[in-house]
């Protein structure tokens, strides 16, 4: 996939349908962003988008973000520390390997579906918690953007 083409509307609504059903079974924060990253070293990817998990503020301790970079070729998930007590860093290796795998053969959102399966499968079926409200529960993101 070029650098700066994005998910089609087709394939966005993939992602959301696949976030929102893991939130609802298991109450999991997750965001997805497709889309180059500003580095000059590619060398700094994990570093960067550990940044983009913090700027999550008090979200970040219990989110899960994944970062795809179709024109860098680089994919990462960063969970924060309570999500990890669910979710090993194992699983988010396996959940990378499983969206690169996709990516080779040019399915983008299969792997980013395929990838938000596995760690909703590894986090396990909890209830949201009772202190969130509804809508804030539902709220689902899933950013696109062109980069160079």
């Amino acid at each position: 996939m070029a650098a700066g083409e994005g998910l089609s509307p087709r394939q966005q609504d993939r992602i959301e349908q696949a976030v929102e059903r893991c939130q609802g079974e298991n109450g999991l924060d997750l965001s997805v962003l497709v889309g180059d990253l500003e580095l000059d070293d590619l060398g700094q990817f994990r570093a960067a988008c550990e940044r983009l998990h913090a700027a999550l503020g008090e979200r970040s301790r219990t989110a899960v973000l994944f970062v795809v970079a179709p024109g860098q070729r680089r994919a990462e998930i960063v969970t924060g520390p309570e999500v990890r007590r669910r979710v090993p860093d194992r699983v988010s290796a396996l959940a990378v390997l499983a969206m690169t795998s996709a990516f080779r053969e040019g399915d983008l959102g299969g792997g980013i579906v395929e990838a938000v399966k596995q760690i909703a499968t590894a986090a396990g079926r909890r209830a949201l918690p009772a202190a969130r409200d509804k809508d804030e529960a539902a709220k689902t993101e899933v950013a696109v953007r062109s980069g160079h």
